[in-house]
């Protein structure tokens, strides 16, 4: 039984991150919205366009990762068996794993990659201290 309840948990912290994220992020499409008749599965012409973003719109994309790493965490602390930091690990490593991978196909600005290696630890220990305090 506590495995189910660990296992949904993680489930519950991996939704939460990735709604909150997606919501921040759609306001960042609204924001600075992609080139008319641009085809999102070339990554060639992605590259192009990120190369031409201004500085707030990877702002924004590391406002969702923060929002959403520390809700996420936040959520897997407060839903576990005795605020287990369990669910907010395994969140935290999947969202730095997907970070990683999407850096590796899409070049990023320097410091952007950089912020993100660290924003995705820092905000799920944050997670877990504000998790276990509530």
């Amino acid at each position: 039984m506590k495995f189910v309840r660990l296992a949904g948990s993680t489930l519950l912290a991996l939704l939460t991150s990735g709604i909150l994220a997606m919501v921040v992020q759609a306001i960042s499409n609204i924001l600075y919205p992609l080139p008319e008749g641009i085809d999102t599965s070339d990554l060639d012409a992605l590259k192009k366009h990120i190369s031409t973003l201004p500085a707030g719109a990877f702002g924004l994309v590391l406002l969702s990762y923060v929002a959403g790493t520390t809700a996420g965490s936040w959520v897997g602390v407060r839903s576990s068996a005795a605020r287990s930091a369990i669910p907010a690990w395994i969140l935290v490593g999947l969202n730095l794993l997907a970070g990683i991978a999407n850096m590796v196909m899409i070049p990023h600005p320097p410091l952007f990659m950089a912020a993100c290696l660290a924003v995705f630890p820092i905000c799920g220990y944050l997670g877990i201290r504000l998790g276990r305090r509530s």
